[in-house]
């Protein structure tokens, strides 16, 4: 009689088990689903965040934070573990600048290297070696140090977008705050001829000067400046008459010269005799320019494809083939707003030189960018 009454319990209570399993076992089943979508979610998100910013320095350095734009410029900021000073820090393999100069023990200093990765999508994935470099402040000794960064591109700020075109020139030049300096890493002297030059503080990017014939710009013969394989051009300008006149001039028979004429469109030069002589090949942007409006404009010399080619407006309106494999190097200065067949009436504003060919795709990011 004890035994049947144990084995009826026995029954009851896995009959009991059984229902409950049937009734609640779906509410356990969602608990633990959500549990998981939870615990993928928080943990994938952080594994994610940490693989989006990687950055390991050795030596005597530690990373802070890092940034690759779609133009593969490199923003990182340096952690000085060092017991003393360091100074004159930089980047391999690019064109960079860190701020600041100098940094005592436990400091920071923001380094900018220019398309020291090749560019990217915004949001595609990208692995580095960094290499650089720095002083200790007590010795006076060079150290280098390298490290891997990871991560993924993001979109680049118009800071970003100046910059990056400024350290990649030969001379440029945006007469901001009414300052007339080249802003390249050559850093090359741009002085002033004739009177005094009148500055308006409203241009296309900041402020520029407003050219009446009374004076003009020059950076003096460097070799930084003669461009005799690829070239690139590009500037902002409003004319404010139309006359034969010299906008940007470095020589005719030589690395090359944008002379506007009297219909408003613009002639290009470039030649082999080193100076103002033939021969020079002469190639023409057929559309005109605006009397009083802002175009920007570009003129590309490609070597390595044996072409020349004008944009306006971040559009190409004319190509055509290069008579001579590269150009002959000239003595003579780069002249903004003259030339020998006269002075530049109008404004000029964000002019750089390149010794390379930018493609269409820099050009257009340059004018939209930039444009009023």
């Amino acid at each position: 009689m004890g035994v049947l009454v144990r084995e009826g319990v026995g029954m009851n209570r896995g009959q009991s088990a059984l229902e409950y399993l049937v009734t609640y076992g779906w509410v356990i089943l969602v608990i633990a689903l959500v549990g998981a979508v939870v615990w993928y979610f928080l943990f994938f998100s952080v594994t994610d965040y940490n693989a989006a910013k990687k950055c390991d320095i050795y030596l005597d350095l530690a990373c802070g934070d890092i940034k690759v734009n779609s133009m593969g410029d490199l923003t990182v900021v340096l952690l000085n573990r060092m017991g003393g000073r360091i100074s004159q820090i930089g980047l391999f393999g690019a064109a960079s600048s860190c701020t600041p100069t100098s940094v005592g023990p436990g400091g920071n200093v923001t380094c900018f290297a220019a398309g020291v990765l090749q560019s990217g999508v915004q949001g595609d994935q990208f692995t580095s070696q960094v290499r650089g470099w720095y002083v200790d402040a007590r010795s006076g000794i060079n150290h280098t140090f390298t490290g891997q960064i990871g991560g993924k591109y993001e979109s680049a700020s118009f800071a970003e977008i100046r910059r990056h075109f400024a350290f990649i020139s030969a001379l440029s030049v945006s007469f901001d705050n009414g300052e007339v300096h080249d802003e390249s890493p050559g850093g090359n002297f741009v002085g002033t001829t004739g009177s005094t030059p009148i500055y308006d503080p409203s241009c296309v990017v900041g402020g520029c000067f407003n050219f009446d014939g009374s004076f003009y710009f020059f950076s003096p013969n460097a070799p930084a400046l003669q461009l005799t394989s690829s070239e690139t051009i590009e500037f902002w300008v409003k004319p404010s008459s139309f006359s034969t006149s010299g906008v940007v001039w470095k020589a005719k028979g030589g690395e090359g010269a944008i002379e506007l004429e009297s219909d408003g469109t613009l002639n290009y030069y470039y030649g082999t005799c080193g100076g103002e002589c033939p021969p020079y090949q002469a190639f023409s942007m057929h559309n005109p320019l605006q009397q009083g409006a802002w175009s920007h404009v570009a003129l590309v010399r490609n070597a390595a494809a044996s072409t020349i080619a004008w944009y306006l407006n971040g559009v190409k309106t004319d190509e055509t083939s290069m008579s001579f494999p590269s150009a002959a190097p000239s003595s003579s200065s780069v002249t903004i707003g003259y030339g020998p067949p006269g002075a530049f009436r109008g404004e000029i504003d964000e002019l750089r030189l390149y010794d390379r060919a930018l493609p269409l795709r820099d050009i257009q990011t340059i004018y939209n960018g930039e444009k009023p």
